[in-house]
């Protein structure tokens, strides 16, 4: 019997050795090709994923300015209506493995999964909305291969990232209008304490972002970041000879940095105390504004007192000009002196004299013995 053989053009045949590598080699390279053809398609359905949330908040940031209420976090988008999570039949499913995490699938919050875990290559995908139309997106990547698909969509950490942002956010909000409406309050002078945003809201957090309380001049509504600026300002205003006078008489305040500056020809009526001007505006005004810095320096010298006392351990009463009495036994601290009489470091309970004693004398049987 001849061998089976395949023939050439020209009239050759290919043996079953030659055929038998050829094939091997193919198989070779079907195997090397197979999976990277399926990794692309699992990328291209990753970026499928990314356009159709991108579609459905952009339904939700038109359906928020349509809603007078919060009726837009329940509206789901047409874009996720089309595609079915696991438990929905007759639609389209979502790009490769996705599902809805937890039937998350309105413009409040939509958020896409691979149920299967692991080290799955699909990376979770959400984006939140807020009230304001602040879109905040989020990720979280199982697999290195997809971390490029993570950090792309924003803020590659999970909700912990988004969560961060949106308080932050939220923070730097409340922030900058509480100093927008103190500086268009304030009256001029200073310095003044407010608290400023610093630092910026992003991921991985920005640890030096917060409201800062900073230091400011205020004049004519508008922020100054220094006194010399703000002398400027002022001597531009009412001219040089106002703010040397204002200056004189701070110089001349008797104690140093306490007393009121009213030059009514130069539109000032200004208290200090300890050397920082008092946010007041008139005799009246000052002079509430005067007694109550009085009565907190006073709370506060009280309580420096009175913690030393503390810490000293000395055993007995406290008291100090202007302060709360109080007494101290071993640790304990009592606010009368009936409490502190009862304690161990209270009076000595009286002994009365025994019958018969004879004043002066030194026999046991007959001398006083009375020791209160």
């Amino acid at each position: 019997m001849k061998p089976l053989a395949i023939r050439r053009c020209g009239g050759e045949a290919f043996s079953l050795l030659e055929l038998i590598v050829v094939l091997a080699g193919l198989g070779i390279l079907a195997s090397l090709a197979i999976p990277n053809f399926i990794k692309y398609l699992q990328f291209a359905q990753i970026d499928e994923a990314k356009s159709l949330l991108n579609t459905a908040a952009s339904e939700c940031l038109q359906e928020l300015r349509r809603s007078s209420d919060d009726s837009w976090k329940n509206f789901q988008p047409e874009a996720l209506k089309a595609r079915k999570s696991a438990t929905e039949g007759g639609l389209p499913a979502l790009p490769g493995n996705y599902q809805y995490q937890d039937g998350k699938d309105t413009c409040e919050e939509v958020q896409i999964y691979d149920p299967a875990g692991g080290d799955t290559i699909f990376p979770m995908l959400r984006f939140r909305i807020d009230a304001s139309g602040r879109v905040f997106k989020d990720s979280q990547y199982f697999n290195d291969e997809s971390k490029t698909a993570c950090e792309s969509w924003g803020n590659c950490g999970g909700s912990e990232s988004a969560d961060y942002l949106i308080q932050c956010k939220a923070d730097q909000a409340a922030c900058d209008a509480n100093y927008s409406s103190f500086i268009a309050n304030q009256k001029d002078g200073g310095p003044w304490e407010v608290g400023k945003w610093q630092g910026t809201c992003k991921w991985p957090a920005d640890n030096a972002a917060g409201c800062v309380t900073t230091k400011i001049w205020t004049f004519e509504g508008a922020a100054v970041s220094s006194q010399a600026d703000y002398d400027k300002k002022y001597a531009d205003r009412f001219g040089q000879q106002c703010l040397d006078s204002k200056q004189s008489a701070i110089d001349n305040f008797n104690p140093k940095g306490y007393g009121t500056v009213n030059l009514p020809e130069c539109n000032l009526y200004e208290s200090y105390y300890d050397g920082v001007q008092l946010d007041c505006n008139d005799a009246s005004d000052c002079a509430t504004a005067y007694a109550a810095a009085q009565e907190k320096d006073l709370q506060e010298q009280c309580l420096a007192a009175e913690n030393a006392w503390k810490i000293s351990g000395v055993n007995g009463k406290f008291s100090e000009v202007g302060c709360t009495t109080k007494w101290q036994c071993s640790g304990v601290i009592y606010s009368t002196q009936a409490d502190y009489d009862a304690s161990s470091c209270g009076a000595p309970a009286c002994v009365p004299e025994p019958a018969g004693c004879i004043p002066g004398s030194t026999s046991r049987k007959t001398r006083c013995t009375k020791t209160c």
